[in-house]
């Protein structure tokens, strides 16, 4: 959750990727480079500071990304502006219709409650299988289990050396 939620500042998904950021991320099975031109972040180094040219539009990078067939079938997202609605939301950034339903708050909740956010990140912690790989120290099993790929791994070990450190364990 460290990762997700930019170590426990955001409550809320961030869509604000560059052009190459959307492409690397989600890969054009998922948006193509049309879109990803179109709606994506572009940036300009003037002497040497990035400056944002255009912003990202966050709101249709949702509806690309998290809807249309592959989030039908993997998010539950069934209805038009489902991706937006139902993006990554409170600490675990719990993403998609069918998985924000299933925790039992709704969106807003989950960016604006801290106990529900904390409740249903840990309901999705143990509901996906977490707690074994946890146990073994395998963060690169939880990952999998958490987002499916390993994106931000060095990170998590990381956050998770130093809570465990904080902890005493």
């Amino acid at each position: 959750m460290f990762v997700e939620s930019k170590g426990f500042t955001t409550r809320e998904e961030s869509l604000n990727y560059s052009v190459q950021g959307l492409l690397d991320t989600f890969g054009r099975h998922r948006i193509s480079m049309a879109d990803a031109e179109k709606f994506g972040r572009i940036d300009k180094v003037v002497k040497g500071r990035k400056t944002v040219v255009r912003a990202a539009h966050q709101n249709a990078i949702a509806n690309i990304v998290y809807g249309g067939d592959w989030g039908r079938e993997n998010l539950g997202n069934t209805q038009p502006g489902d991706g937006w609605k139902f993006r990554g939301s409170g600490d675990k950034q719990i993403t998609g219709r069918e998985n924000i339903e299933a925790s039992g708050f709704s969106p807003e909740q989950l960016r604006t409650d801290p106990v529900a956010s904390a409740t249903a990140s840990a309901d999705f912690f143990v509901k996906h299988g977490c707690i074994a790989p946890a146990e073994r120290d395998d963060v690169r099993g939880v990952t999998l289990k958490v987002n499916g790929g390993t994106n931000g791994l060095t990170d998590r070990i990381a956050a998770t050396t130093a809570a465990k450190k904080v902890f005493g364990l």
